[in-house]
Protein backbone atom coordinates (compact mmCIF):
# COMPACT_ATOMS: atom_id res chain seq x y z
CA UNK A 1 0.00 0.00 0.00
CA UNK A 2 1.33 3.68 -0.77
CA UNK A 3 1.37 6.42 1.34
CA UNK A 4 -0.30 9.65 -0.17
CA UNK A 5 2.17 12.43 -0.53
CA UNK A 6 2.30 15.02 2.12
CA UNK A 7 1.07 18.32 1.56
CA UNK A 8 3.30 21.21 0.76
CA UNK A 9 2.55 24.18 2.69
CA UNK A 10 2.11 26.49 -0.36
CA UNK A 11 -0.57 23.78 -1.64
CA UNK A 12 -2.31 23.83 1.83
CA UNK A 13 -2.34 27.73 1.78
CA UNK A 14 -3.64 27.72 -1.73
CA UNK A 15 -6.50 25.69 -1.07
CA UNK A 16 -7.57 27.47 2.02
CA UNK A 17 -7.29 30.66 -0.29
CA UNK A 18 -9.74 28.84 -2.45
CA UNK A 19 -12.04 27.15 0.23
CA UNK A 20 -12.44 31.02 1.56
CA UNK A 21 -13.50 32.24 -1.63
CA UNK A 22 -16.40 29.37 -1.78
CA UNK A 23 -17.42 29.70 1.84
CA UNK A 24 -17.90 33.57 1.18
CA UNK A 25 -19.84 32.99 -1.77
CA UNK A 26 -21.97 30.19 0.05
CA UNK A 27 -22.35 32.55 3.03
CA UNK A 28 -23.73 35.01 0.59
CA UNK A 29 -26.44 32.70 -0.73
CA UNK A 30 -27.06 31.14 2.56
CA UNK A 31 -27.85 34.06 3.98
CA UNK A 32 -29.80 36.33 1.32
CA UNK A 33 -31.34 33.00 -0.07
CA UNK A 34 -33.63 33.10 2.98
CA UNK A 35 -35.00 36.44 2.01
CA UNK A 36 -36.64 35.18 -1.23
CA UNK A 37 -40.10 33.78 -0.84
CA UNK A 38 -40.74 34.92 3.03
CA UNK A 39 -44.40 36.62 3.11
CA UNK A 40 -43.98 40.52 2.69
CA UNK A 41 -44.43 42.79 5.43
CA UNK A 42 -47.16 45.01 6.03
CA UNK A 43 -46.82 48.42 4.70
CA UNK A 44 -45.49 51.44 5.77
CA UNK A 45 -49.16 52.87 6.96
CA UNK A 46 -50.14 49.67 8.44
CA UNK A 47 -51.65 49.64 11.76
CA UNK A 48 -50.17 48.88 14.98
CA UNK A 49 -52.38 45.67 15.59
CA UNK A 50 -51.38 44.27 12.00
CA UNK A 51 -47.56 44.80 12.75
CA UNK A 52 -48.09 42.90 16.08
CA UNK A 53 -50.69 40.17 13.86
CA UNK A 54 -47.04 39.45 11.37
CA UNK A 55 -45.03 39.58 14.27
CA UNK A 56 -46.87 37.25 16.28
CA UNK A 57 -48.91 34.75 13.96
CA UNK A 58 -47.22 31.25 13.85
CA UNK A 59 -44.44 30.08 11.71
CA UNK A 60 -44.91 29.92 7.81
CA UNK A 61 -44.17 25.89 6.06
CA UNK A 62 -40.63 26.69 5.59
CA UNK A 63 -39.45 28.66 8.57
CA UNK A 64 -37.80 25.87 10.43
CA UNK A 65 -36.12 24.96 7.04
CA UNK A 66 -35.05 29.04 6.67
CA UNK A 67 -34.18 29.21 10.46
CA UNK A 68 -31.90 26.00 9.78
CA UNK A 69 -30.34 27.99 6.27
CA UNK A 70 -29.86 31.08 8.14
CA UNK A 71 -28.26 29.40 10.85
CA UNK A 72 -25.63 27.63 8.41
CA UNK A 73 -25.04 30.85 6.70
CA UNK A 74 -23.84 32.41 9.88
CA UNK A 75 -21.92 29.64 10.72
CA UNK A 76 -20.35 30.02 6.99
CA UNK A 77 -19.97 33.63 7.14
CA UNK A 78 -17.96 33.28 10.53
CA UNK A 79 -15.45 30.24 8.73
CA UNK A 80 -14.74 32.85 6.11
CA UNK A 81 -13.81 35.84 8.14
CA UNK A 82 -11.75 33.68 10.50
CA UNK A 83 -9.97 32.05 7.46
CA UNK A 84 -9.65 35.61 5.52
CA UNK A 85 -8.20 36.98 8.60
CA UNK A 86 -5.52 33.60 8.80
CA UNK A 87 -4.54 34.71 4.93
CA UNK A 88 -4.50 38.20 5.22
CA UNK A 89 -2.00 38.07 8.35
CA UNK A 90 0.16 35.70 6.41
CA UNK A 91 0.14 37.76 3.65
CA UNK A 92 1.41 40.64 5.85
CA UNK A 93 4.20 38.81 7.12
CA UNK A 94 2.31 38.11 10.25
CA UNK A 95 2.96 35.05 12.69
CA UNK A 96 -0.08 33.25 11.90
CA UNK A 97 -1.40 31.27 15.39
CA UNK A 98 1.19 32.60 17.80
CA UNK A 99 0.37 33.70 21.13
CA UNK A 100 0.74 37.26 20.32
CA UNK A 101 -1.89 37.20 17.97
CA UNK A 102 -4.17 35.91 21.12
CA UNK A 103 -2.95 38.89 23.12
CA UNK A 104 -3.93 40.86 20.81
CA UNK A 105 -7.17 39.49 20.08
CA UNK A 106 -7.50 40.08 24.35
CA UNK A 107 -6.64 42.54 24.88
CA UNK A 108 -6.37 45.35 21.30
CA UNK A 109 -3.22 46.25 19.99
CA UNK A 110 -0.47 48.04 22.05
CA UNK A 111 0.68 51.28 21.09
CA UNK A 112 3.94 49.87 20.21
CA UNK A 113 3.97 48.36 16.42
CA UNK A 114 6.88 46.80 14.59
CA UNK A 115 6.71 45.41 10.82
CA UNK A 116 2.87 44.98 11.62
CA UNK A 117 3.29 42.86 14.97
CA UNK A 118 1.22 43.66 17.82
CA UNK A 119 2.96 43.44 21.07
CA UNK A 120 3.91 44.67 24.62
CA UNK A 121 6.18 47.42 25.28
CA UNK A 122 9.78 47.18 26.44
CA UNK A 123 10.33 48.24 29.36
Amino acid sequence: MTKPAPTSGAVAWQRLGRVTGVAGLAAIVLIFGVLVGTRPEPPFAATAAEFLTHYRSSDTVAAPFRSFVFTVGLVTFVWFVVALTTLRRRAEGVAVGSRNGLRCALRGPSPVRERGRCHAPRR
